[in-house]
């Protein structure tokens, strides 16, 4: 019974995000661009490029050794700092787009009522709508990274680079990390949206989620740390320790009075 509740509520939120296309439009357009376009541009680049500045030697990046060329260098570069960063804000976005659809736009469409006024528990509500964006966002997520892995794989092998795919960064990264920074945009966007009446009001409070981002990458180039599998585990099990504490305020946060207020 419960789990036929759950989901008619998830059912519900899919439908709703997947009916408008300013909603899910994002989702096609981001994957593609990070996915596909950016890979595809650096290894076009690398083909095309006769001559490349060794500009990646003053850069601390311990995957890069002496016998690699230059399009080698770009290559590693690519996988190694500039694309883990920026995969990240797939799950990060499409968590935060769901989960405002579901628990902001309930409310500003004032939909919420009919709904408390069901047998369904607060309690229930509160874990369908977590289902109702997690599932999806760790899909398109998944997804993302199949096409991501399989455009540079192909790259890789078109340009003749020697550098190899980093999976276990990437395997980390996919498995543990974006679960984490997913749940975080969740429950942020649970909070947000106690005080938040519209949907763009909640998207305005939660973009600073970006922020860790642009840090990540600057830290790399900059030298401040290198983003290894180890550091990624780290940063994901910081991300789910605040993620447990977030869940028992975004518990308390979501009563009946905030959601009709």
């Amino acid at each position: 019974m419960q789990n036929n509740l759950y989901r008619a509520i998830v059912g519900k939120d899919l439908k709703t995000v997947f009916s408008d296309r300013l909603i899910y439009l994002p989702f096609i357009l981001v994957p593609i661009i990070f996915c596909l376009l950016l890979p595809a541009g650096i290894y076009i680049g690398t083909i095309f490029s006769n001559s490349m500045k060794e500009d990646f030697n003053s850069i601390p990046f311990p995957d890069i050794n002496d016998t690699f060329t230059d399009k080698d260098k770009l290559v590693a570069f690519a996988l190694g700092f500039m694309f883990p960063p920026l995969f990240l804000i797939i799950p990060i976005m499409t968590a935060s787009i769901i989960a405002g659809t579901g628990f902001v736009g309930e409310k500003e469409n004032r939909t919420i009522e009919s709904i408390l006024y069901t047998n369904v528990t607060i309690n229930q509500l509160f874990k369908a709508k977590i289902l109702s964006a997690l599932v999806p966002s760790l899909s398109i997520t998944f997804v993302s990274f199949i096409l991501f892995f399989i455009a540079n794989i192909l790259g890789i092998y078109i340009v003749g680079s020697q550098y190899e795919f980093p999976y276990a960064k990437w395997i980390v990264l996919v498995l543990w990390l974006c679960p984490a920074v997913t749940l975080l945009a969740i429950f942020m966007m649970v909070l947000v949206s106690a005080k938040a009446k519209t949907f763009q009001e909640a998207q305005q409070r939660t973009v600073f989620i970006i922020l860790p981002i642009i840090f990540l990458i600057l830290g790399q180039v900059s030298g401040l740390f290198y983003l290894n599998s180890l550091i990624i585990f780290t940063i994901g099990l910081f991300i789910f320790i605040l993620n447990y504490f977030l869940f028992k305020k975004a518990v308390s946060s979501y009563t009946p009075e905030k959601l009709v207020a």
